[in-house]
């Protein structure tokens, strides 16, 4: 049987986007930008509102709440990931063909870029040197007490240094949903506690950047009954394929040159 199947690109701009994939204007409630043949995540059920403080989550929660096909995916105008087989060339790049993806799920749950691994510090000392501390203690406290079974993965994770950062993937959505479900429940309840009024734009995206830390420990968590394969991640502006880890790398020299 054919799966049915979705791979939308988080966008907040007009850019060259493949054949497809489909096009999802993030923040779309908040711009003024159009971007001609996407969906805006203001549309039906949304958060579009939130994307200042939740970054591609909105799309993340427009998809979760709106797509009902067999395989859904979140990739980002800039980032795809790396082909096998079949091959879509977007500004002299090679990336993944939806069709080259999709034929994962014959053997495959979820599809992940290759995760990171941080040089000299662990996920928990990342986040504490580039953003606010509290953050985390508050959130391990709402996971502490709703979801007690995943503390203790919680705790190993943050004392590691391995993550997924894009939030990227592709998976099927049985599959999938139980994470946002537990995602979406964790950070809105960690919104009504966390005072982000002296934080400055970039550290008001808090929601979005604890999102990839709970993507890794859901993960981890739950990796034993998920059939995950990886692949690179290929940046559209760059002339490499680019590991997350380098990324990453990139990202915080960026940050704090």
């Amino acid at each position: 049987m054919r799966l049915m199947a979705n791979i939308y690109i988080a966008t907040h701009k007009n850019y060259p986007f493949p054949p497809g994939y489909i096009p999802l204007h993030v923040g779309k409630r908040l711009s003024s930008v159009y971007v001609p043949n996407a969906i805006g995540d203001d549309s039906k059920n949304n958060i579009s509102d939130l994307n200042p403080f939740f970054c591609e989550l909105t799309g993340l929660y427009w998809i979760w709440q709106n797509d009902a096909d067999d395989v859904i995916g979140l990739v980002h105008y800039r980032r795809y990931f790396k082909h096998k087989n079949d091959y879509i060339t977007i500004k002299n790049k090679k990336i993944a063909s939806c069709n080259d993806l999709i034929k994962e799920f014959d053997s495959y749950d979820l599809i992940l870029p290759k995760p990171s691994y941080l040089f000299k510090k662990t996920l928990k000392e990342q986040y504490i040197k580039y953003h606010h501390e509290d953050d985390l203690i508050k959130l391990r406290q709402i996971i502490e007490k709703k979801y007690p079974d995943y503390i203790s993965t919680f705790d190993t994770v943050l004392n590691g240094n391995k993550g997924y950062y894009c939030n990227m993937f592709i998976a099927k959505k049985n599959i999938i949903e139980p994470y946002f479900q537990w995602v979406f429940d964790i950070l809105f309840e960690l919104k009504s506690s966390l005072d982000i009024s002296g934080y400055d734009d970039y550290q008001k995206r808090v929601f979005g950047f604890l999102s990839e830390r709970l993507f890794a420990v859901w993960i981890e968590y739950n990796k034993n009954r998920i059939q995950i394969t990886h692949r690179s991640v290929v940046e559209i502006e760059s002339n490499k394929v680019i590991s997350v880890k380098r990324y990453i790398r990139n990202f915080l020299a960026k940050l704090t040159g």
